[in-house]
């Protein structure tokens, strides 16, 4: 659930990974002297506003599409055509770092895959996320889908999705899909895992080979048995025909006090195996993490819900 279907948690990597690139381009263009941390500083503050007023303007042009087959004013940051192609290339580049890290994870193994078998699969994999980007996320963030075309587009989208899943099972039969569908559900928790061994904490001494072991199998736990009111990680069980439905204000408040419940549950089961100052490290990446989760919800509130 934490990854937040493949979709969404592709446009978080996207957005903010092409905000953060331009943002660096302004800044070599800085003369690097003695004044470059506030430089930095300067701009840091000038990017937030500037992503502020551009996810105010999405709002506003939410909120003016009045007549039933009008299309919302897309966003003036996605208007550029270089934009356009250059969030596309982020996006292909973010897929195929995805599917790399699940198939890195151990998934070919424990499916004992050919190599032919294991490329088809990587290839389905990735077309899975790319259909939730090229058919409904960019043309939304571009305002090329109305919202009388929202219908159709939502049905062409399960139309794609089922048939990415039958030619999945088709491969795999339905004990291979089992294993693939808990690899997918659960790789967030080791992504997050290889990025809080990666941060380190100059106040907590790195987890041993057996600790990263038992928090893993707590994580993946976790992961695998979670379940929300709201399944927006599971399309087959979203309102793919009313999408800007899936994500109302009450809705993201219901899944965000979720995922604050499950990382609660996951520190109440990785006490023991840590040190406090372990634990207290581990705590507040946790609690970074949801942080990073809520600007992901609100950025995908304020650029494809219907504010009317």
């Amino acid at each position: 659930m934490k990854n937040w279907m493949f979709g969404l948690s592709l446009l978080a990597v996207i957005l903010c990974g092409f905000l953060w690139q331009q943002k660096n381009r302004e800044l070599t263009m800085v003369t690097r002297r003695d004044n470059v941390l506030a430089a930095e500083a300067a701009q840091d503050k000038k990017w937030a506003r500037r992503l502020q007023a551009q996810l105010q303007a999405t709002r506003r042009g939410a909120a003016s599409a009045d007549s039933p087959g009008s299309v919302a004013h897309p966003n003036p940051l996605f208007r550029d055509p270089q934009m356009k192609q250059a969030l596309e290339e982020e996006a292909a580049e973010g897929i195929k770092k995805n599917v790399a890290r699940l198939f890195q994870s151990g998934l070919t193994n424990r499916l004992r895959l050919s190599a032919t078998q294991s490329q088809t699969l990587q290839e389905l994999t990735a077309q899975k996320a790319a259909i939730f980007w090229q058919q409904m996320l960019l043309p939304l963030m571009t305002g090329e889908i109305s919202d009388a075309d929202m219908p159709a587009a939502g049905q062409a989208l399960r139309q794609a999705y089922e048939s990415n899943q039958a030619q999945m099972r088709a491969l795999l039969g339905d004990e291979g899909m089992g294993v693939y569908d808990w690899f997918a559900k659960t790789q967030a928790a080791r992504d997050e895992l290889a990025k809080f061994q990666g941060e380190g904490s100059a106040d907590a001494p790195s987890l041993t080979d057996q600790q990263a072991a038992q928090l893993t199998a707590v994580m993946e736990q976790e992961y695998a048995t979670f379940k929300s009111q709201y399944e927006l990680d599971d399309p087959s069980k979203m309102d793919l025909e009313h999408w800007r439905a899936n994500f109302t204000e009450e809705k993201l408040e219901v899944v965000g006090q979720e995922l604050e419940d499950l990382n609660d549950r996951i520190m109440q089961n990785s006490q023991t195996m840590l040190t406090p100052e372990q634990a207290a490290a581990f705590r507040e990446f946790l609690a970074k993490q949801r942080l990073r989760g809520a600007f992901v919800m609100r950025s995908t509130t304020a650029l494809f819900a219907n504010s009317r």
